[in-house]
């Protein structure tokens, strides 16, 4: 499994949020389901590391990161 994530860029500050999930399918075809589409135009389709992922409540929307990290 995969998650979408939508990038915002305000200042010098980078945001990300997770949109939704994307599948591979058994012919090889993805699949990406959103709950929301970004309005910058930029989508970012990542592997599910679970193992960099912090615990916490409520998600993690609009995460700080740096261009180059992953948003956990």
């Amino acid at each position: 499994m995969k998650f979408a994530y939508s990038i915002t860029k305000r200042g010098e500050k980078t945001y990300w949020s997770k949109i939704g999930v994307a599948f591979e399918n058994r012919d090889g075809s993805i699949t990406v389901k959103l709950e929301a589409f970004p309005v910058s135009g930029e989508l970012q389709i990542r592997d599910d590391d679970s193992s960099r992922r912090p615990a916490r409540p409520g998600g993690y929307e609009d995460q700080e990161s740096s261009d180059n990290d992953i948003p956990f």
